[in-house]
């Protein structure tokens, strides 16, 4: 793990508050509150995904919704609406855009375009929001999807790839053969997004460490994000691996799982971010459990990969997929970004 205490604590970036004593990290980084809790704190709760757009970072807030959208308690099902919002590259709280439903991913679909999804348990909903004209819209299915909702949302060549979670449909969450990850494309006119599958739930894949071929049996993916090359990075957060996804969307598309260990033990993943080559680019990361947004500094080896997971931030090593901790004692990490000034 590396030697942990009072090593750890180098300053933080200048006016940034320290980070609590419980939240630790190894020697070598530093770490520091980026934000806390929100001015609208008893309605922002529970950051998750966190994006980068131009000078501003964007958080989304799944606050107390289920994963449908619905309000706790609510009979019958009352859709509630949660939160995005936008900060400055120092913390500073500015825009908030209200979206429908539990919102869990985020996507910078052009320069000034941001698309919100929500739902990932079923009734997915897509907010697009306009920052220069500050206009939204929602878009639902066209059709209904097997599995239920959808998370987070990646592009790559200019296909919008989502993943498909699967809790509502069967009792015990998994749909065989349901897609894991779908591609997206809206309708204006009708305010829908039709959907195709990418990739299966049970897909044939090659196992990333041994190279034998393999049946997937995906039951939650999650999280996703783009690899240095180029591939897709497919989240599986109840099965404690990654799928790596080549040329998604092509006659060429192959795809590996990754199984993803600490000490031995399988360990359950929420979100991987790849560092930049940027030497003054910083990780921010969400502790959905404590409505905080952490920020660490520290020397990143470009390319590599860092996740969040069970109270950790963790270095992967996407040959073995062995996990090794960053920072220690969080509640409930969930969104990551590297953030370049």
């Amino acid at each position: 793990m590396g030697a942990l205490g009072a090593a750890a604590w180098a300053a933080p970036p200048p006016g940034a508050p320290a980070a609590p004593r419980s939240v630790t990290a190894v020697a070598g980084y530093k770490l520091s509150v980026f934000a806390g809790a929100p001015a609208n704190a008893a309605k922002s709760t529970k950051p998750d995904s966190i994006l980068q757009l131009g000078d501003s970072v964007f958080v989304g807030y799944a606050d107390a919704l289920d994963g449908d959208g619905a309000i706790p308690g609510s009979h019958p099902p009352v859709q509630g609406r949660t939160e995005v919002i936008q900060y400055d590259l120092h913390g500073r709280m500015g825009k908030v855009f209200s979206v429908a439903g539990h919102n869990d991913g985020l996507m910078a679909y052009d320069a000034h375009t941001l698309w919100a999804m929500s739902n990932e348990d079923d009734h997915p909903v897509l907010t697009v929001i306009d920052l220069q004209s500050g206009s939204q819209a929602e878009y639902q299915p066209t059709t209904p999807l097997p599995h239920g909702g959808v998370d987070d949302m990646v592009i790559i060549k200019g296909v919008v790839y989502a993943t498909a979670s699967h809790h509502s449909v069967a009792p015990n969450g998994i749909v065989t053969g349901a897609p894991a990850v779908i591609a997206i494309g809206l309708n204006s006119a009708s305010h829908t997004f039709d959907w195709k599958p990418v990739l299966a739930s049970n897909a044939q894949v090659t196992h990333a460490v041994t190279g034998a071929a393999m049946t997937l049996n995906l039951t939650q993916p999650d999280s996703e994000a783009v690899a240095p090359n180029g591939d897709l990075i497919v989240d599986g957060v109840a099965d404690s691996q990654l799928v790596i996804v080549h040329e998604p969307g092509t006659a060429a598309q192959s795809a590996r799982m990754l199984p993803v260990r600490l000490y031995r033990n399988l360990w359950p993943l929420d979100d991987t971010r790849f560092a930049p080559a940027a030497k003054n680019a910083f990780l921010l990361f969400a502790d959905t459990a404590t409505n905080t947004l952490y920020r660490l500094d520290g020397d990143f080896v470009p390319g590599a990969a860092y996740s969040s997971g069970r109270g950790s931030v963790l270095k992967l090593d996407m040959s073995s997929g062995e996990l090794t901790p960053v920072v220690i004692g969080l509640g409930q990490p969930n969104g990551m970004w590297f953030v370049t000034p």
